[in-house]
């Protein structure tokens, strides 16, 4: 999943920021829009490297128009914001028999979300994942990926109710949080069970995950990530 990157805003930039996102008018987006969402994708992410994001081209994102549902918000004519659900996943997508325990439940996967920087900071990212989400259903099973380093990503992501299930290489051997929309144990919610990581702290992370552990909750800051352990013969008192 990618993130927009902050950047000084001109008076106009900052004008339009103050703006209500309120006003702005959300349809699906076609093959017209293409270029547009390319454009916006590029002046998001011109400064991140693929450790932090998925770079994308007009061939891959052609690709993804038929694989997905692909909503745009707009400033009057002006693309500002999209947001991909994937519903056709290619194999080495899919999730692992171990967390996708019944092969019959529909997987899907937010593939993908910019957001103009001149309209950070307004909760647009979080309303486009929860959007996907209602789009999907609950007889889904939603994920997404985030980069470890993409602080801002996976901690929207957590706030909507995605867990780290696991960590491994992926867009090229890039390492990505794998993360995926599901209820947790009613013990696990509790703050005295938990460790906080940083989430740059790989291998402490695989370390607990394979435990059954997953990230669950943001740190105290917004680089760290709190672990909770699912299975309750863990957990001791």
């Amino acid at each position: 999943m990618s993130h927009t990157l902050i950047k000084n805003l001109s008076q106009a930039e900052t004008t339009k920021a103050m703006l209500p996102p309120s006003h702005l008018a959300q349809r699906e987006l076609t093959a017209s829009d293409l270029e547009s969402a390319l454009a916006l994708h590029l002046r998001c992410t011109q400064n991140w490297s693929e450790t932090l994001v998925r770079k994308e081209s007009l061939a891959s994102l052609q690709s993804l128009l038929l694989r997905s549902h692909m909503s745009g918000l707009f400033d009057q004519d002006e693309l500002v914001a999209y947001s991909v659900l994937q519903h056709d996943l290619q194999e080495h997508q899919e999730l692992p028999p171990s967390i996708a325990v019944d092969p019959q439940r529909p997987q899907l996967m937010l593939a993908g979300v910019s957001v103009a920087p001149e309209w950070q900071g307004l909760g647009l990212q979080r309303r486009l994942i929860m959007q996907r989400m209602s789009q999907a259903g609950p007889q889904c099973l939603l994920f997404s990926t985030a980069a470890p380093a993409n602080w801002h990503s996976w901690n929207n992501l957590l706030a909507c109710g995605f867990h780290v299930r696991d960590i491994g290489e992926h867009y090229g051997g890039h390492l990505r949080y794998l993360m995926v929309l599901e209820p947790l144990p009613e013990h696990a919610l509790y703050p005295d069970f938990s460790k906080e990581i940083h989430a740059l702290d790989i291998k402490r992370q695989q370390e607990l995950l394979s435990q059954g552990w997953r990230g669950a909750q943001p740190g105290h800051s917004i680089e760290y990530m709190r672990y909770v352990p699912t299975a309750s013969q863990r957990i001791r008192i």
